[in-house]
């Protein structure tokens, strides 16, 4: 406290409170969110209460199940989502009262649980903003719509003979059976086992971007149903599809369902020639055969073709440029064509 002399004879007193520099608050504009998979970006508004009074730097640090970019490299697994901007800071110019935190989701023909992406603020460049050493904000990244295709047979024994069948995604650009219109594999499933009677895979219904210059929301899929291995003769299988809206499963009363049949004549065990000449399956596989299409139009699937039947084999052997570019966001690599778990609350829609 100081003194101030008046006149002859009076005193002020004044603070040095009135010399302290102005104090900011900082939070997050809501401590809870949601986002799908497919939403274009995630925007997480960081604010003060009153106008920055220069330039601050608000760092951050990521965590929750989904998984950045960074993150999923340093894990060695897949990536749900990135920063759009900085990774680790965001700043709030100079008159402004607040900043948006960007995070792009990724697409993917995984169902899965929903995810949780946490944004915690670790410091901040300026010692009068203030904020609480826990604040944080949570996001839940939830399933996006799609479709489901379910490839379905009855099941091997010793009494109806052994079936193993994969089942192929490809996109092109019109609904024909010519396997050069579809020039790159996108997604599929292919579990090599007789103890399973089924395979399925998930294709997003409004994927963000393209993927051999086509808009996923408005383009033709190529299916293959490849009679892998086996013994039966008369193999009767269905294809069904089936909406994925707020990850509930349409009713099955309005499922699109198809038959196919196959004999022995369609069996083929695909595979490049490995190191020995020989095929054994192991190797990356060749070219698809056709034998399913449909559309997607502005997010509607439409136009499904009834199942063709090949004159032998279920894959061909005519080379098409792009073969097995791969899924939607995974590498070049035969893994990708895996049956993933579907998660309890899912299963129970089946």
């Amino acid at each position: 406290m100081s003194l101030v002399l008046l006149g002859a004879f009076g005193l002020a007193f004044t603070s040095c409170k009135d010399d302290e520099p102005e104090k900011f608050n900082l939070t997050f504009a809501s401590a809870t969110g949601s986002a799908k998979e497919s939403d274009l970006e995630i925007q997480i508004e960081i604010k003060l209460d009153k106008p920055a009074p220069e330039d601050i730097t608000v760092k951050f640090k990521l965590s929750g199940t989904a998984l950045d970019d960074v993150r999923a490299d340093t894990e060695n697994d897949y990536a749900d989502y990135e920063v759009d901007g900085d990774y680790d800071k965001v700043v709030i110019a100079q008159g402004e009262i607040s900043a948006n935190i960007t995070l792009i989701p990724y697409s993917d023909d995984v169902i899965e649980d929903d995810e949780t992406i946490i944004v915690t603020v670790t410091e901040v460049d300026n010692v009068n903003v203030l904020f609480e050493a826990s604040l944080l904000t949570t996001f839940t990244l939830e399933q996006e719509d799609g479709v489901i295709i379910v490839l379905e047979w009855l099941e091997s024994n010793t009494t109806n003979g052994f079936v193993d069948m994969d089942l192929i995604v490809r996109i092109g650009p019109n609904p024909t059976t010519v396997s050069t219109d579809y020039n790159g594999i996108v997604t599929g499933s292919a579990f090599h086992s007789f103890g399973d009677n089924f395979e399925f895979t998930f294709i997003p219904k409004t994927f963000i971007g393209t993927f051999f210059d086509l808009n996923y929301t408005n383009t033709a899929y190529g299916l293959t149903y490849n009679y892998y291995d086996g013994t039966r003769d008369n193999l009767t299988f269905t294809s069904t599809f089936i909406d994925l809206v707020n990850g509930v499963a349409e009713p099955e009363i309005s499922r699109l369902e198809f038959t196919g049949n196959y004999t022995l004549a369609n069996l083929y065990k695909w595979g490049d020639l490995n190191e020995n000449g020989t095929i054994d399956g192991s190797e990356l596989p060749i070219p698809t055969a056709i034998v399913q299409t449909f559309r997607n139009v502005g997010g509607v699937y439409q136009d499904f073709t009834q199942i063709t039947t090949p004159l032998s084999g279920s894959r061909t052997a005519i080379n098409t440029t792009g073969e097995f570019v791969n899924s939607l966001y995974r590498g070049n690599t035969i893994k990708s064509l895996k049956r993933h778990t579907l998660p309890e609350k899912y299963r129970r829609q089946f």
